[in-house]
């Protein structure tokens, strides 16, 4: 219980952090792809920050953070306990340190991140529509609030609306959490292996770094039809 009890510290710790930092390009990435005719990340930015000032670029920071919490503390809680449900078996004499390490924590790692999805789809979905909006905005109109948007989906398709693109998120952060818990493990064991003198806690910070763009990279053909069939649901 203990065990559990720190997973969910720190991933609430962890998530808080990452919505305060990430939410700015977060913003900028979902204007990017509800603009058409190919436009560039500094034209979407400069786009929201014109329309809404610079406070535009944390759009729907309410959503992400309680959809966040909710879907990251699921996937590191549900991982931390499926793997010691189901650890890694002792492989060729070596636990973990070949490719079944990294399989085991890409299996369980989509696992989880189905799971989290249940929890995230909502929030995703407020959060996406209120930064398109604000992307789209005329000079003189205010951006509108998290509670507005939220209403005008319920308003608009009910309960459903709030799961819209349900299937491209279990894809998506499947995809995701399998990648960054299992491309984790592989970075974390290799740069210990070539860095022996380095201490653990930069190893861990810079490999979850790396884990985290390489899974980014990998679900953006994924991630980029889910917002724009997301933004277009209530119109």
């Amino acid at each position: 219980m203990e065990l559990v009890a720190k997973d969910i510290a720190s991933s609430v710790c962890g998530v808080s952090a990452c919505v305060l930092m990430g939410q700015p390009f977060e913003t900028i990435k979902v204007a990017n792809q509800s603009q058409s005719g190919g436009a560039t990340m500094s034209r979407a930015a400069l786009s929201v920050v014109q329309r809404g000032g610079v406070p535009a670029l944390w759009a729907g920071w309410p959503a992400t953070l309680s959809s966040s919490l909710l879907s990251t503390t699921a996937a590191f809680t549900v991982n931390s306990a499926m793997n010691r449900l189901a650890p890694p078996q002792v492989v060729h004499g070596s636990d973990e340190s070949d490719v079944y390490g990294t399989l085991h924590g890409m299996a369980l790692g989509s696992l989880s991140g189905m799971c989290c999805s249940l929890a995230l789809c909502p929030g995703d979905n407020v959060k996406i529509q209120t930064q398109c909006i604000i992307a789209n905005l005329r000079p003189s109109e205010a951006p509108p609030s998290t509670f507005s948007v939220a209403k005008r989906i319920w308003q608009g398709r009910g309960p459903r609306g709030f799961f819209c693109c349900l299937d491209g998120q279990l894809m998506r952060d499947g995809l995701f959490y399998g990648i960054f818990f299992g491309g984790y493990k592989a970075l974390k064991r290799s740069l210990t292996s070539f860095l022996p003198g380095v201490p653990e806690q930069p190893i861990t910070f810079v490999s979850g770094g790396l884990a985290g763009m390489l899974s980014w990279v990998a679900v953006l053909p994924v991630d980029g039809p889910k917002s724009i069939v997301q933004v277009g649901s209530t119109r």
